[in-house]
């Protein structure tokens, strides 16, 4: 251990989180000749606290009476003689800015109203509105102030104010299906148009930081972070066939107001550090193609297989805005949303029906995971191909027996640079076996 007043460093942190929901909902069905109608009304009311308490010290010598003690283990080196021995000048003190502690909360009152409305079996309706009043607080709490002079919570009026962020909206959605035989059973097509809101984590509505758990990097949130609007656009087909097949197209369109983002802050050559702010706009727009069928057309075996999955391909553009610091690309695509997304499953009933297994397929197009700053490269995660098998014994009604096996290709979690690998993680292949009586 060197001779430092800090060469030590403890952190205590204690958390502690509230959550208090009431709900109720009142429907009433209308049956007519040709009409089957559904009206729906309720309320909710709900609140979220969160206290968060850090507190950091250090502790390490100015001078030591022998030299040699701190050569020791850890625990010989900070033992208590050594630490109270007169002859050592052993330091203990706070460290850091110690402004990580805050009271976070939010308060959101709602009533809704809904009508579904089918009309000759051929024709469905789906109308309705929801009313929020949403209220979010976030304050830098100072556990070491006391008296009138230092106080735990600021008393500012200008420094309440932007803490404290109110909104009273009301939003909609509507969607118009027709229902028919076209190619299939039954056919369905949908257009359907919808607002909604995506509301910030309570650290994330706080100027405290936190360290992200996959790659290590410093998160800071943001009191002055707002809920993004989103408006939303779909058109839909649906087939649903004898056999039980079944086929999805979808086309979609998102347009978001102040969306919610990562970004690259300033930090040191060693440490990288991300920032949630509002930028100024984003849109994802894209298609989707969802189905199941089933292999029983092959005849023998393959009457126990079926194939199911779906296949997302999609773009999206956000605009930074004013709020980023510096962005390399002031104009790029959203955090966290691919060009495209797959997911594969085979699966495999038997006909005692003893047995089920699937064999399941996902992989995710290359991602932004942060947003480089003054020129920095963007990072982007690059595609994970996960390949996962699940295999069911069911010897009783009450005895079931699973085995499972995620990751069977061995790959790695990669973030990447221009090419340049700058975060790694390999989660190996797992194995679990569980076992389950039911009385």
């Amino acid at each position: 251990v060197s001779m430092d007043s800090a060469a030590a460093d403890y952190r205590f942190t204690e958390l502690d989180d509230k959550v208090i929901n009431y709900a109720g909902k009142l429907t009433l069905p209308i049956s007519t000749r040709n009409s089957v109608i559904k009206l729906s009304a309720g309320w909710e009311h709900t609140k979220k606290l969160r206290t968060y308490e850090q507190t950091q010290f250090s502790l390490g010598a100015l001078s030591v009476n022998d030299p040699a003690l701190l050569n020791g283990s850890l625990g010989s080196v900070f033992s208590d003689q050594n630490i109270t021995d007169p002859a050592n000048n052993f330091v203990f003190d706070l460290t850091g800015t110690n402004n990580q502690s805050y009271i976070a909360a939010t308060l959101t009152d709602a009533m809704f109203g809904h009508v579904d409305w089918t009309w000759d079996d051929r024709w469905r309706l789906s109308a309705g509105a929801r009313w929020e009043d949403f209220t979010q607080v976030a304050l830098d709490w100072n556990i070491y102030a006391f008296g009138a002079a230092a106080t735990q919570v600021s008393l500012d009026p200008a420094t309440l104010a932007d803490s404290v962020f109110r909104s009273d909206e009301i939003y909609p959605s509507i969607a118009m299906t027709y229902m028919g035989q076209w190619w299939a059973e039954i056919f369905q097509l949908r257009f359907g148009y919808s607002e909604t809101v995506v509301r910030p984590d309570l650290r994330e509505i706080t100027n405290a930081s936190y360290i992200d758990a996959r790659t290590g990097f410093l998160t800071d949130g943001d009191s002055s972070v707002r809920p993004a609007d989103l408006s939303n656009i779909d058109l839909r087909a649906e087939w649903f066939f004898d056999s039980g097949d079944n086929l999805t197209v979808s086309l979609y369109l998102k347009d978001i107001d102040n969306p919610i983002e990562f970004f690259e802050s300033a930090a040191s050559d060693t440490n990288r550090a991300r920032e949630i702010v509002n930028a100024a706009s984003g849109e994802v727009r894209g298609i989707e193609f969802e189905g199941l069928k089933n292999l029983s057309g092959f005849g023998g075996l393959w009457e126990m297989f079926f194939i199911q999955g779906n296949i997302t391909i999609q773009d999206s553009e956000l605009i930074a805005g004013v709020n980023a610091d510096a962005p390399t690309n002031p104009v790029r695509r959203l955090a966290g949303a691919s060009d495209y997304v797959v997911n594969l499953l085979l699966g495999f009933d038997s006909r005692n029906a003893r047995h089920s297994a699937t064999v399941t397929y996902n992989v995710f197009g290359e991602r932004l995971y942060a947003a480089g700053r003054r020129g920095a490269p963007d990072a982007f995660e690059q595609p994970y191909h996960s390949l996962d098998l699940t295999y069911s014994w069911y010897p009783t009604e009450e005895m079931t027996l699973k085995l499972k096996v995620q990751n069977l290709l061995d790959e790695a979690v990669e973030i990447e640079r221009e090419g340049i690998v700058v975060f790694e993680e390999k989660p190996g292949t797992a194995l679990a076996v569980t076992y389950q009586w039911a009385l």
